[in-house]
Formats: structure tokens, sequence, C-alpha cells
């Protein structure tokens, strides 16, 4: 009825390849000398838009961590100074089911505070 028997007899004479030679195969095809070099996207005007609207250059020195996240979907890497991953998600706009955070770094309190002059101490000198 459906013609099986014709496309056995077919598959019979032909030589079987294994799923480990077919990687084999492609693995000695894709192999070179050559460092390929892995371009990240850059993050769009709809990060951008979401790091205005959460004013993310005025707050950004007031966390004492650094998430660095990675958006499965598109392959952007950002790091982001938050309180924690979802509140570091939630800034930029991204899902947190989409993102996985490659490196949470714990800032000191140099690279946290601005550098503030005091106006006096100068006229003093």
């Amino acid at each position: 009825m459906f013609n099986f028997k014709g496309k056995e007899k077919e598959n019979t004479d032909n030589k079987e390849i294994t799923p480990s030679e077919i990687t084999a195969i492609t693995v000695d095809q894709n192999s070179s000398d050559e460092q390929e070099e892995v371009k990240i996207p850059p993050i769009t005007w709809r990060e951008i838009k979401y790091l205005r609207r959460a004013k993310y250059d005025k707050i950004k020195d007031n966390f004492k961590k650094a998430f660095v996240l990675l958006n499965k979907r598109t392959g952007q890497i950002v790091e982001i100074n938050a309180a924690s991953p979802a509140h570091a998600c939630n800034i930029i706009g991204w899902k947190a089911r989409k993102v996985r955070i490659l490196e949470t770094k714990v800032l000191s309190a140099e690279e946290t505070a601005p550098e503030v002059v005091d106006e006096k101490e100068t006229e003093k000198v």
C-alpha cells in the first residue's frame, strides 16, 4: 500500500553511516588551524531604551555587585551593576529565564563611589 518493501531493499544495498562517523566527518571538514573570531552582537536601541527608563547612569553607583549576563536568544553580553541577577535583567529589559549569568563581581568601595573633590581643600593650597 505505501510501498515500504521497495524502500527497505534500497537501504540495505547502501552502506549505513553511524552517527559517530557523521560527527567525525563534520569535525574533520570544519577543523582548521586558524582560530575563528567570535563576534558578540552589540546592544540594540531596545536595551538602550530600557537603560534610560531605569535611569541606569544615575543609579549604577549605588550597587555593590556587577553581573555579566548572556542573552541566550541573541548572544548579547552585558555587565550591569545591580542588587541581584533578576534586578539586572529587569534593568536591561530581558526575561530572566532567557539569561545566563556568566560572572558575578563584587565591586569595591573605590569602584562604586565617584570621586569627589572638596573645593575647600583646594582653595587652602
